[in-house]
């Protein structure tokens, strides 16, 4: 019994419907997109493609190295007076390393190491001694090839171990250490069969088991392995595995041009002239002679594709193959069915392929194919057809389309025909299954004609008959049986009647009650009876009655319970109308209130699946009544809706709201409160819709109305991008200068407080349509919102302080990355207001406080003791004096009394005597206490002069020697009045006891 590989069957039933699934999308259902010098490309020969782990594209020319957002592209060129530019134009490879490090290969054979946070770049060079012993004469192979040398670095890849394979175009291979950041050269040896097959590399890929492969321009594939090798410092070394060509079972062609490792760990490889080749993975590690590759090109083969020279491969999301060949165009290859796509230039066709030499092919996160031509056609994307709505339009000539582009209006039948009201083309009833139409126009020589060819409303009785709205026709009825109108002017529901012509809104209460919207003649009930009798109500503002209706320029009309209407106005807000009282509760935009109705003029009122009533105005955007807490709840820009104008709402049946705008079709999904915009990339008619038309089919289909048709779609059937994008900071300018280089962290001085960060949301399949929301937190109090065309924030004036700038963003369906992208701001506070400037300057004040205290305590103290000191001085000096003069006096006076004359005179003498003595005591005093006289300088001409009298009557001289030198030497006053009281004591001892001439001072 034979059992079957059930985890492999199911793979491969998953892989094939799939697969069979995709072969359904023909070329058509593809769009192209071109990119060239004319949106900023470097240039437009493109030799390599990759997108990094961030998601930015990258894209090596024949002049620079570009950097590409969706939006923007950045192009590295070599600059010859900088040194960290890249060091040559022609790009030939380009790789991101498992540490985020760009490792680029250049025409000159230089490996340049990019680092993204200063945006420069670092050289490695190779040995550059070629060891080709054979002469590469021949000149068969792609033009693409053709500016190569053997220098030319042609394929980097890396290893598991973190080491690059780098293949050149005639150098064989080199083995690179980061660390240490040495080569290792492995080439071709004729004497080693185990060493490279061939020296001119063209691709290098490491699988998913770590294995090795090198494709050779002449030697076919090589596969390495590592051996041990005692003999060198390493212990190992690496031998060559080769895969040629020359048995039933080999290899196509030795000349291999591209290799590629699919999802199942399948080996594809493109050759020149030879065609396609495929080794299974159950193949790839079996013993050469063994492995069996499927050739695609060969006579032989049961499975032929009629391309002679893959340039490259990648495989496609749904599993094929896609394939880039030299004249052939781009391939899209089927493994199971064995069938192929194929595109190619059509000069008449501007959504096709721009050249059909595919020199390089790169599959992106989100499954969008980018394409490298060469000759400079540039870049291509190719992505399914994001049409999402189907759009039926006028076609001028064809009787079988849309009588007139501008819808106003649309409704369904009991028989499923969708009829719709047009500007100028009268009335059109189609036939969705047949996609057939039918016209009614006006005939003025008809009476049972349409009366009027500008429908503005549209509704459908019990009956299954046909009530019109006219714009200047008022209002009439098609009658199935008989095929006429009715005009219902005859039977009295004039212009008088009924306030105005133009009906834009007509809602039936039951067979015999209608509602009818005139603009400008308010809201008119209509009751027919029998025998086509036919009564009326009009209700109509009274500026006197504010329960009457509040401008009669009605728009819409909604049921909502049996007795209550929802009416409309534009220009008078909503109105609440009470059909038992004919009362009216009037609804108004408050600019103090910012929960009253966002703007008057009323387009459209809906009641959804839970009761919740849904308001759109030519001007607030969106609105949600809360009746509970009477309160309207606005939607606009912030909240995602981009377009202050709806038209229409209608319901889908998983609760989200559709909406008709001034800005293409809208989906608002009520779960996460997320708006979605679809516009004229999506197949939208126009981004104006027109008012009044929208309508939900019976069986869930959607219809829009606007200036250039219809848009009809059922919701479930909206092709969804789920891919979620990342959200880049692409990049910082401060004071209108541009920082280099990718960062999360940014330190600005205080002046530095002008700054904007530019970004991006990586979903290349619309970027237009992408919507972000950022915020500088510790400054911007809520997210702000805008759109792809605003991608900057900017920022000035912002206090010192730490901040966090923060982004989110969106793909162009609306699905949200709310991880974002963010970087850390520190603005530095001027000196002043920094801590440690305020803390010393804290210190200081207090410090100087304490100084001046001090100096003023002890000044106080100084004075304190001066005081102390003159009242001691004059105690002792003054005070016994005068006591002595006092009692010389009294002596003098009892003397006199006596009669004692000599006594008298002596006592006299000694009065006079001590009164001298007190004034030169006094002088004294006077002298020591005066600041200016406080050098050692004035101390001794205080000597002389003091005593120079005294001197020249004893005839005594005082000389002094280099009195000037004293000048700066000062002195305390207690020091001043010691050391002057000394000198004196030494002056008078000469004077006394010496009998000398001459008294020398000598300093």
């Amino acid at each position: 019994m034979k059992f079957c590989n059930v985890p492999f069957l199911i793979a491969f039933l998953f892989f094939s419907n799939a697969l069979m699934a995709s072969e359904i999308l023909t070329a058509e259902d593809y769009q192209f997109r071109h990119f060239t010098i004319k949106e900023g490309l470097s240039q437009s020969a493109v030799l390599c493609i990759m997108q990094d782990k961030r998601g930015y594209m990258w894209f090596g020319t024949a002049n620079g190295l570009n950097r590409f957002d969706g939006y923007n592209f950045i192009s590295y060129v070599n600059n010859p007076y900088d040194s960290s530019s890249i060091s040559d134009n022609e790009i030939t490879s380009v790789f991101e390393d498992g540490n985020g490090y760009l490792w680029i290969g250049t025409v000159k054979g230089v490996l340049n190491k990019f680092n993204r946070r200063t945006e420069t770049f670092e050289y490695f060079t190779p040995d550059d001694e070629s060891v080709n012993k054979e002469l590469f004469n021949d000149t068969n192979y792609p033009i693409s090839f053709v500016r190569y040398n053997s220098n030319t670095i042609t394929s980097i890849a890396e290893d598991k171990n973190g080491n690059l394979w780098i293949g050149t175009w005639g150098n064989g291979v080199y083995r690179f250490d980061k660390t240490k950041q040495i080569f290792d050269h492995y080439y071709h040896q004729s004497n080693d069969k185990s060493s490279l097959s061939y020296n001119r590399i063209t691709k290098i890929l490491v699988d998913k088991k770590s294995a090795v492969w090198i494709g050779t321009f002449g030697g076919g594939l090589n596969r390495v392995i590592k051996v041990q090798n005692k003999k060198i410092i390493s212990g190992y070394t690496f031998k060559f595995i080769h895969y040629k060509t020359g048995e039933k079972n080999s290899i196509s062609n030795n000349d291999i041009v591209s290799i590629y490792e699919d999802s199942q760990s399948n080996l594809w490889i493109g050759t020149f002239n030879g065609g396609l080749n495929m080794l299974n993975n159950s193949q790839k590690f079996v013993e050469v002679e063994d492995a069996k590759f499927i050739k695609y090109y060969s006579n032989d083969s049961p499975i032929k594709i009629h391309y002679k020279t893959i340039m490259s491969i990648v495989e496609g999301t749904q599993g094929d193959i896609w394939l880039g060949t030299l004249g052939d165009g781009l391939i899209k290859f089927n493994p199971i069915t064995n069938s192929t796509l194929n595109f190619k230039h059509n000069p008449l066709d501007n959504n096709t392929l721009p050249d059909n030499d595919v020199i390089a092919l790169e599959k992106d996160k989100s499954g969008i194919l980018w394409l490298g031509t060469s000759l400079g056609r540039g870049i291509t994307q190719l992505q399914i057809n994001r049409k999402k709505f189907n759009h039926v339009t006028h076609y001028p000539g064809d009787s079988n389309s849309l009588s007139d582009n501008v819808v106003w209006s649309i409704t369904e039948d009991k028989d499923g025909y969708i009829w719709l009201g047009t500007y100028r083309g009268g009335l059109n009833r189609y036939d969705k299954e047949k996609k057939k139409f039918l016209t009614y126009k006006h005939n003025p020589d008809d009476p049972n004609s349409i009366p009027d060819n500008h429908i503005r409303s549209l509704a459908v009785d019990n009956y299954n008959n046909l009530w019109v709205g006219c714009y200047k026709g008022g209002l009439s009825m098609y009658n199935r049986k008989t095929g006429d109108f009715i005009d219902f002017k005859e039977l009295g529901l004039d212009e008088k009647a009924l306030g105005s012509d133009q009906i834009l809104d007509i809602h039936i209460e039951n067979d015999s009650v209608f509602w009818l919207a005139a603009y400008g003649g308010g809201l008119t009930k209509v009751i027919f009876g029998k025998n086509n009798q036919v009564r009326y109500k009009k209700f109509v503002n009274n500026p006197e009655d504010n329960t009457s209706l509040s401008d009669n320029r009605v728009y819409t009309i909604l049921e909502t319970e049996p007795d209550i209407l929802w009416v409309g106005t534009f220009g008078g807000g909503l109105n609440k109308f009470d059909k038992k009282t004919g009362k009216f509760k009037n609804y108004k935009n408050k600019s103090d209130n910012q929960f009253s109705l966002s703007d008057n003029r009323v387009t459209c009122v809906f009641e959804d699946s839970e009761g919740i009533l849904w308001i759109g105005t030519f001007g607030g955007g969106l609105n949600k009544y809360s009746e509970e807490l009477s309160r309207f709840i606005r939607y606009g820009e912030k909240e995602g809706l981009a377009s202050y104008i709806v038209y229409g709402i209608v319901e889908d049946r998983h609760r989200n709201l559709w909406m008709s705008t001034n800005n293409g079709i809208f989906k608002f999904t009520r779960e996460d409160n997320l708006f979605t915009q679809y516009d004229l990339s999506d197949g939208v008619q126009s981004l104006e819709f027109s008012g009044g038309a929208y309508y939900e089919a019976s069986d869930g289909e959607i219809y829009f109305g606007g200036i250039n048709g219809i848009n009809n779609f059922y919701p479930d059937s909206i092709n969804f991008i789920s891919y979620v994008p990342d959200i880049v900071i692409s990049s910082v300018k401060v004071l209108n200068n541009a920082w280099l280089g990718e960062r999360n962290k940014m330190v600005l001085s205080y002046t530095e407080n002008f700054f904007l960060f530019e970004f991006a949301s990586l979903d290349y399949s619309n970027p237009e349509d992408c919507r972000y929301a950022y915020m500088l937190e510790g400054f911007d109090e809520d997210w702000r919102y805008t759109n792809s065309k605003q991608r900057i924030a900017m920022y000035t004036n912002i206090a010192p302080g730490e901040y966090i700038f923060k982004v989110i963003g969106s793909n162009s369906d609306g699905v949200w990355n709310y991880e974002g992208a963010s970087i850390s701001l520190t603005i530095l506070p001027p000196f002043w207001r920094t801590w440690w400037f305020i803390v010393g300057m804290v210190f200081l004040v207090l410090t100087a406080i304490y100084l001046i205290s001090t100096v003023r305590i002890r000044n106080l103290l100084a004075i304190e003791k001066l005081k102390m000191k003159l009242a001691a001085d004059l105690h002792d000096n003054i005070g016994s004096g005068l006591t002595e003069i006092s009692i010389l006096s009294e002596l003098a006076s009892r003397q006199m009394n006596n009669g004692s004359r000599v006594s008298n005179t002596q006592n006299l003498k000694s009065i006079s005597e001590t009164s001298r003595k007190l004034v030169d005591n006094m002088s004294d005093i006077v002298w020591v206490v005066n600041p200016n006289k406080d050098s050692l300088h004035d101390l001794i001409l205080r000597l002389k002069d003091s005593y120079s009298e005294v001197l020249t009557y004893m005839g005594i001289s005082l000389k002094t020697t280099n009195i000037h030198q004293l000048e700066n030497i000062k002195l305390p006053m207690e020091y001043r009045q010691n050391l002057y009281l000394i000198f004196k004591e030494g002056l008078n001892n000469c004077i006394k006891h010496s009998n000398c001439k001459n008294i020398f001072l000598n300093i």
